[in-house]
């Protein structure tokens, strides 16, 4: 657990039921089969840094603003949520144009971050795309304004491929943007229903299947100079670890 003061504001989700399912991602407990966990769960939640805004439904940016700077004063608050950008459009709209209103929205919490050395996050939506390819950074709605003011992008990327007529979905989390760092990369997750946790594969130690991978693409590299150097590499013999195949393979329930 990180000990970082963060603010939540959800526009979509009502506290209650937002909480709910935070509490049983903590405690990764499917408390209707495990009731007796849930007073136990509530008492170790109470001690995670975390506030939230009342805010539910369109609100208008200045109010927004104001809860924030407030409660950054009060709470010493480090991580701001906003989840998410477009229900906050609807109080801002004075024309159809929606994507003027998400700039001004973007522009002011950039503002903010920046005044106020916070790190504030935002949900976005996407728009409607092949779902058996991968999104792209510019597959985020609005113009290029949506991410040329953030420091970092991740996109929770959800592709569906068909094979022998059984339709297998790859879900993975992928950094497309890093601003300071500039390392890019993906990280393979499964939904776990029970808990409503989004996590690795069980079982899986990375730095054990890098390591594996490394001594798996040396091994192909002994096989091209055995053969004379010709090209005998597959490219399977060289793309992901074991366990992300075995996992990415699995049928789509």
């Amino acid at each position: 657990m990180q000990l970082v003061s963060a603010l939540w504001n959800s526009f979509e989700i009502d506290n209650v039921r937002l909480l709910k399912t935070m509490m049983k991602q903590f405690a990764r407990t499917k408390f209707e089969d495990e009731f007796d966990k849930c007073e136990e769960a509530a008492e170790k939640f109470q001690a995670v840094l975390l506030h939230f805004m009342t805010y539910n439904g369109p609100q208008t940016i200045k109010d927004v603003i104001h809860t924030m700077r407030q409660a950054a004063y009060v709470h010493d608050i480090q991580y701001i949520i906003i989840d998410n950008l477009q229900f906050m459009m609807g109080a801002m709209l004075q024309s159809n144009d929606r994507f003027m209103a998400q700039d001004l929205l973007i522009g002011e919490f950039r503002r903010f971050a920046i005044a106020e050395h916070i790190h504030v996050s935002n949900n976005r939506h996407t728009s409607k795309e092949d779902p058996g390819l991968p999104l792209q950074i510019s597959s985020i709605f609005g113009t290029a304004k949506a991410t040329q003011e953030a420091d970092n992008v991740l996109i929770l990327q959800q592709v569906s491929n068909v094979h022998d007529g059984v339709t297998r979905r790859n879900s993975y989390i992928e950094v497309v943007k890093n601003r300071y760092d500039g390392c890019l990369g993906k990280v393979p997750i499964r939904f776990d229903r029970d808990t409503l946790c989004m996590s690795l594969p069980p079982n899986v130690d990375p730095a054990e299947e890098e390591l594996k991978q490394v001594l798996k693409v040396v091994e192909n590299e002994n096989v091209v100079k055995r053969n004379g150097g010709s090209d005998m590499v597959m490219e399977s013999d060289v793309n992901y670890p074991t366990w992300v195949q075995s996992w990415s393979d699995e049928p789509n329930d």
